[in-house]
């Protein structure tokens, strides 16, 4: 079986399984320092599918912690940061919307499987994400919306069987970028990329060279200021707190790297930007 055709197993399964709760998680408060955590610049849903798991966010002004159970629904704001604690009888399925693609991922068995589309093709599935996550509460409406948000899915696995997928080079670089996206806040190295990827150390350097025409280190620095300006425009995080989040011990460090790389300091920009 490939890896499209077990993430098409698994969504079928997510499918047919009942929601049972609807969950919304929020960009703030963020956990104490020093933990950090990753504020996904997108919405997302996670669909708990087996077995149980906590799972730590933030909603209505506070950290909460909830035990999942099948047929639990948590969906995220842009922005929101979502701490799991995922055990070897779990089982479940997740949707991120990227600007450019979907990225699913099934986790069965305590390993974590990634598959990204080649485009976003279902144009209603943004509007009715979007309508969901402004209900933002286990709402009869809310739930109506299930359907259809479960129908876009299923539009956008199909038009990957029809249309063509990204190759498993292209599949490679996803699943690289994605693992650095979402460790930003940690002092990460090639060789734990390269294992997480499923690539080798030397590859994962020629590989951000090539797509990039960076050096690792260079690539990690340009990961980490492009996503504290998405966390400057899109949160109300404080500099110091966006500074943790983008892997910065120091504001001060973070403020004279930002103004070197976009021309001013991330004050001046969020103050020029409300």
């Amino acid at each position: 079986m490939t890896e499209f055709e077990a993430m098409q197993e698994t969504f079928r399964r997510a499918e047919q399984l009942p929601a049972k709760r609807l969950l919304f998680a929020e960009a703030r408060p963020l956990p104490p320092p020093p933990e950090c955590v990753h504020l996904h610049p997108c919405p997302r849903m996670l669909f708990l599918l087996a077995g149980r798991e906590k799972v730590c966010f933030a909603r209505a002004g506070k950290i909460q912690q909830e035990l999942l159970e099948p047929g639990t629904l948590l969906f995220a704001h842009p922005g929101a940061w979502v701490k799991e604690n995922p055990e070897e009888s779990t089982d479940l399925f997740s949707a991120v919307l990227l600007p450019e693609c979907l990225r699913f991922i099934r986790r069965r068995a305590g390993e974590k499987h990634v598959y990204h589309t080649a485009a976003v093709r279902c144009r209603a599935l943004p509007l009715i994400l979007e309508a969901i996550l402004a209900a933002d509460r286990d709402t009869p409406l809310c739930r109506h919306l299930l359907a259809p948000f479960f129908d876009a899915l299923a539009e956008e696995l199909r038009a990957e069987t029809a249309t063509g997928r990204l190759s498993r080079r292209e599949q490679e670089w996803k699943r690289l970028q994605e693992y650095i996206t979402l460790n930003l806040a940690r002092d990460i190295g090639r060789d734990e990329i390269a294992a997480a990827a499923g690539l080798q150390p030397a590859t994962v350097s020629r590989r951000i060279r090539s797509q990039s025409g960076m050096t690792l280190r260079e690539y990690l620095n340009a990961a980490r200021l492009s996503y504290a300006r998405c966390l400057l425009a899109k949160t109300e995080l404080t500099i110091e707190e966006i500074a943790r989040q983008s892997g910065y011990r120091y504001a001060s460090y973070f403020i004279r790297a930002y103004r070197k790389a976009f021309g001013s300091s991330p004050g001046a920009e969020r103050a020029a930007t409300h």
